[in-house]
């Protein structure tokens, strides 16, 4: 079976009071639908497709993402990415890139990316913001197919997160888990969940959030848990560790509402 390289070029631009999304390269299995505008204001809602249904051992897809100067973009991918297992020692490969101009927003949704039995999976996302840029990010990564009775049985994952602000590092933050190698149960993985959940904000006025109410406002027990921490240059990052997906969505999506 050939592998598959897809592509997806998006790039987007404030025309006539509406942000467009004037250039949009496509190669499959990835796709773009075009521009939505769902509301009063110049944002420009786009739903992201994978047509082939999930990425076999040796597929390589590329995403870039470039939102000039004033645009206001939402991002949705439209279904969970499967990650199925790998034949041999090739990994299936993602790397995103994303670049936000000076008073540009972006929010890209959450999805679920879901690493099958003997899956290996590398990830690598790049955002390159400016101090007056907007971010909102979130990604989930399951543990697998649980009523498969394959939670933690992929080959390996890994996924690195690298976002800089005015050409700054201000976050590197990796993840390596080898079924062979790492019990992804103990502290500092996944500890006694199922779903690892990640939204990384940014934004000129993180200075006036109060991380403490926001946390107060969301669901705690021993089976969902949420936290956040602020780092160097105003990035913050928020994390969960649940047995709930439905509940890690909802909470995502009101945070999202109240940034």
């Amino acid at each position: 079976m050939n592998n598959l390289s897809g592509q997806l070029s998006l790039h987007f631009t404030p025309k006539r009071e509406k942000t467009r999304l004037v250039n949009c390269k496509q190669v499959p299995p990835l796709k773009a639908g075009r521009a939505l505008y769902l509301d009063d204001s110049n944002k420009a809602t786009v739903y992201l497709v994978e047509t082939s249904g999930g990425m076999v051992s040796g597929d390589d897809n590329q995403v870039d993402v470039t939102l000039d100067e004033g645009s206001h973009v939402c991002l949705i991918p439209q279904s969970a990415l499967k990650i199925y297992p790998s034949t041999s020692d090739r990994a299936s490969t993602l790397k995103t890139t994303v670049e936000v101009g000076k008073n540009a927003v972006l929010e890209w949704l959450p999805e679920t990316t879901i690493p099958f039995q003997d899956a290996i999976f590398h990830s690598e996302t790049n955002v390159s913001l400016t101090s007056e840029s907007t971010f909102f990010y979130g990604e989930i990564l399951s543990s697998g197919r649980e009523k498969s009775n394959e939670s933690f049985r992929y080959k390996r994952v890994k996924t690195a997160m690298k976002i800089y602000v005015d050409g700054v590092c201000q976050c590197f933050d990796s993840t390596n888990l080898n079924w062979s190698e790492v019990a992804p149960q103990q502290i500092g993985f996944f500890e006694m969940a199922s779903y690892l959940g990640s939204v990384w904000y940014f934004s000129p006025e993180t200075d006036h959030i109060n991380l403490q109410e926001l946390l107060s406002s969301f669901e705690k027990s021993k089976n969902h848990r949420v936290g956040a921490a602020t780092l160097d240059g105003g990035l913050i990052h928020f994390r969960w560790l649940s047995n709930d997906l439905c509940l890690v969505k909802k909470e995502m999506e009101l945070l999202r509402e109240s940034l």
